[in-house]
């Protein structure tokens, strides 16, 4: 009996330390999970763009919006990599004095169209698109790799951190059996915006390590 007593003691004991143990890995998760979140709200980009007066002005992204503004940046160099000329860097004397053509009614160019290519003309000189490195890229079978890339080398130091927090949070889920992986990923889902989910999804196609752990949690899976 005694045998009995002290094999079922002992295995009491084991559950009870088990139990703490995967209580002590939850509370570990979520405080990495609020640093990821704090991380995030605290980000900042500083840079200029072209207003709806075309006009160059400072712009100033903070927190999850930063997200938002990679995706946009990435779609205008991907549209500055495919114009069928290369269109050069923004001028704003030539640029005022277009707009004041078409105030006047003495052109056929419209202010639309003077937009856009101010805008292709501003990602040109943000991110040091010349004439040679616009006919190497310009028929690449791959071009919203390639936009990522030129993206990544003026912005790199915005995001590195993100991403190695990001890895570790996902690591530390997919290393803790204690822990559903695929069901607490979705606590970090959770607070992300879907183009912060869209730019994870691009930067994993560069790095193999996320791009693991991405398929080992499914955290970019929205469906």
């Amino acid at each position: 009996v005694s045998i009995v007593l002290l094999y079922l003691n002992l295995q009491s004991q084991q559950k009870q330390t088990d139990i703490m143990s995967a209580e002590r890995t939850e509370t570990t998760f979520f405080h990495l999970l609020k640093y990821h979140r704090n991380l995030s709200d605290a980000a900042c980009i500083t840079t200029e763009k072209i207003t709806k007066k075309i006009k160059k002005a400072p712009f100033v992204y903070t927190g999850r919006q930063i997200f938002e503004y990679a995706i946009n940046e990435i779609e205008i160099i991907k549209v500055a990599l495919k114009t069928n000329y290369y269109m050069g860097d923004y001028d704003e004397v030539d640029v005022n004095m277009r707009l004041e053509a078409i105030c006047g009614g003495d052109t056929p160019e419209t202010y639309e169209s003077l937009h856009t290519e101010c805008e292709i003309k501003q990602c040109n000189a943000t991110y040091g698109i010349t004439r040679e490195g616009w006919k190497d890229l310009h028929d690449s079978e791959d071009t919203q790799m390639e936009a990522y890339k030129l993206f990544m080398q003026k912005w790199n130091g915005s995001f590195e951190v993100y991403f190695r927090r990001t890895k570790q949070l996902l690591r530390f889920l997919v290393e803790h059996d204690e822990l559903d992986a695929i069901e607490y990923a979705k606590y970090i889902q959770m607070q992300m915006t879907l183009n912060e989910i869209k730019f994870i999804e691009l930067h994993a196609r560069y790095d193999l390590e996320l791009s693991r752990l991405l398929k080992e949690t499914l955290l970019t899976n929205t469906n």
